[in-house]
């Protein structure tokens, strides 16, 4: 199977996935990106979540991803690997747009694969102190520049686990009530 195949399938199962978690279903987004559909008048990043859930969700599959690409070791000069790059030139800054477009916040979260390991999924800081994921999963933080939004990676599986579907869209909800009183 080729990467763009491997990168669809990743996207059609992580949405199965969050859907029977969530009990309501979650969408691929086809072609991926900004697209009008049904009754949602925005759409970002590779899924659609239900009515109601304000999140922007990324699904990559990388055949080989390893500790130094997460670190950002093998990429000289860059700053950051390829996965900081998925997290803050895309899932966060696609985060921000659809807040725009929306005027509510939008919170941001990165789903990556690599061939036969379990998937991550990153989030940011604020979303996983809120929802106080730290003393129920082990994991892992990185940050390379301060003007830049660090991450959480955690194991997508536990993820869910952790967290109730009502527990993650209230976060969502406490975190946009939180950044309108401290813009």
């Amino acid at each position: 199977m080729g990467g763009k195949a491997k990168g669809n399938k990743w996207e059609s199962d992580a949405a199965k996935q969050f859907s029977i978690w969530h009990g309501q279903e979650w969408k691929r987004v086809p072609a991926s990106g900004a697209l009008r559909w049904g009754n949602v008048s925005w759409t970002f990043g590779d899924l659609l979540p239900p009515v109601g859930v304000y999140a922007c969700v990324e699904a990559k599959h990388w055949h080989d991803i390893s500790i130094d690409e997460m670190l950002g070791t093998q990429r000289e000069g860059s700053g950051g690997g390829q996965i900081v790059g998925w997290w803050t030139d895309q899932t966060v800054a696609d985060a921000e747009r659809a807040s725009i477009e929306i005027g509510r916040h939008v919170e941001p979260f990165l789903l990556w694969k690599r061939d036969r390991v379990p998937a991550r999924i990153c989030m940011g800081w604020s979303f996983f102190l809120t929802a106080e994921l730290s003393n129920k999963l082990p994991f892992m933080t990185v940050c390379f520049d301060p003007a830049k939004p660090g991450f959480v990676a955690v194991n997508f599986k536990e993820f869910l686990e952790a967290l109730t579907p009502d527990m993650f869209t209230a976060t969502i909800l406490a975190l946009g009530k939180s950044a309108k009183e401290n813009p």
